[in-house]
């Protein structure tokens, strides 16, 4: 006794979930990877302006009034550059390594789309 398949048998449930979980990553993966890509490329650039910088160190002076640990606002401002162009270093490592892992989302769900919708043409055509 054979017994034929229909439409909606637990088989072809499965097949058409994994192939929908895998656009729906396929998606997410390239829309994260340009968005990425975008802020790698183009980050957003927040410049400190030199008002913002002297009433900051003025907190600063406030903040270390009595202690040896006061500088000039020139080395004020060089501290205040250099954490900013550590930020945008990290900001771009960042977005690298998020990159990567959009990409390694795709290159796992475009095979695993393939096989199963390959699999569900097959038994179509049968």
């Amino acid at each position: 006794m054979i017994k034929q398949r229909t439409a909606w048998d637990l088989r072809n449930i499965y097949l058409y979930l994994v192939c929908f979980v895998c656009i729906i990553m396929i998606l997410v993966g390239t829309v994260t990877a340009l968005n990425n890509f975008i802020d790698l490329f183009f980050p957003e650039y927040y410049s400190i302006g030199p008002e913002m910088i002297a009433r900051d160190y003025q907190d600063y002076i406030k903040y270390n009034q009595g202690t040896n640990n006061t500088m000039t606002l020139e080395e004020y401002q060089k501290m205040r550059e250099e954490q900013q162009q550590l930020d945008l270093q990290r900001q771009k490592s960042y977005k690298k390594k998020q990159m990567v892992q959009s990409l390694s989302m795709i290159i796992v769900a475009v095979p695993f789309y393939l096989y199963h919708w390959r699999k569900i043409e097959r038994e179509k055509a049968e």
